[in-house]
């Protein structure tokens, strides 16, 4: 007779799961941070493709990690193995359940509010006419200052050459 006990409830009560969720979580925070920051600070988009792998291939060891030790009052111990209950492992469940849950949702958060950076633009490139009253339709809209709704209106800007698309936006107010 086999004395192991199946392997998920085992992944279950050593916490194996909720480490690696937990993980992935921390991963795409960092990965969402680094991908607002990174860009500022003049790194190419190779370190963010990096970080994403090295976030992939640390996800083995920290579920390596969950399994061989458990965290107990008094600090990482050993996993005892099926018979040593931890009751300490529930809450620590728990913990790293409501971990993963603010990671989530601070990340969530973030892809809410995103932001753009503005890029060295081509001087020589005009708005078309139709988007351009659009612009300064929606500034003067939502309460944008004088001078900067002003600064807008006298953008130049060309006529649409594709004369179907200009009459349409045209027609919209």
């Amino acid at each position: 007779m086999n004395s192991r006990p199946p392997f998920w409830p085992e992944l279950k009560r050593r916490n194996v799961v909720r480490a690696g969720l937990a993980w992935l979580a921390l991963s795409w925070l960092l990965i969402a941070i680094a991908d607002l920051l990174f860009p500022y600070l003049g790194f190419p988009d190779e370190v963010i493709r990096a970080l994403i792998v090295g976030l992939l291939i640390t996800l083995l060891p920290v579920l390596v990690l969950a399994w061989l030790f458990e965290l107990t009052p008094r600090g990482l111990r050993f996993d005892r193995g099926p018979g040593g209950e931890n009751p300490e492992n529930r809450r620590t469940g728990r913990r790293l359940d409501q971990l993963t849950i603010v990671l989530i949702r601070i990340g969530a958060r973030r892809k809410l509010a995103r932001t753009y950076r503005a890029i060295p633009v081509d001087p020589s490139l005009k708005p078309l006419d139709w988007y351009k009253r659009f612009v300064v339709h929606g500034a003067r809209e939502h309460g944008l200052p004088d001078h900067y709704v002003a600064a807008l209106a006298r953008t130049p800007a060309i006529v649409d050459p594709h004369q179907q698309r200009r009459i349409r936006n045209l027609r919209i107010r």
